[in-house]
């Protein structure tokens, strides 16, 4: 079994990050979160960047992964 893992999705913010590895979790797929930022900005948006981090899952739940938050946002739900 490899440990690689791949990007799933680039979050806004962190609340935006926690909902989605939360849903991909709630569906028994591990779900990590890694932020993009300077120690220097305290949490914000490292510049140039346009987000605030990924969510990331194992390689081989990436295809998983995205069914299931294609499935969540065609149920009306947002992220």
């Amino acid at each position: 079994m490899s440990d690689a893992y791949s990007t799933i999705y680039r979050a806004m913010d962190e609340a935006e990050a926690n909902i989605v590895k939360d849903v991909l979790r709630a569906n028994g797929i591990p779900a990590v979160v890694r932020r993009n930022e300077s120690s220097m900005l305290d949490g914000a948006m490292v510049p140039g960047q346009g987000y605030w981090g990924d969510v990331l899952v194992p390689q081989a739940e990436a295809g998983h992964a995205t069914e299931v938050l294609q499935s969540y946002n065609k149920n009306g739900e947002t992220l």
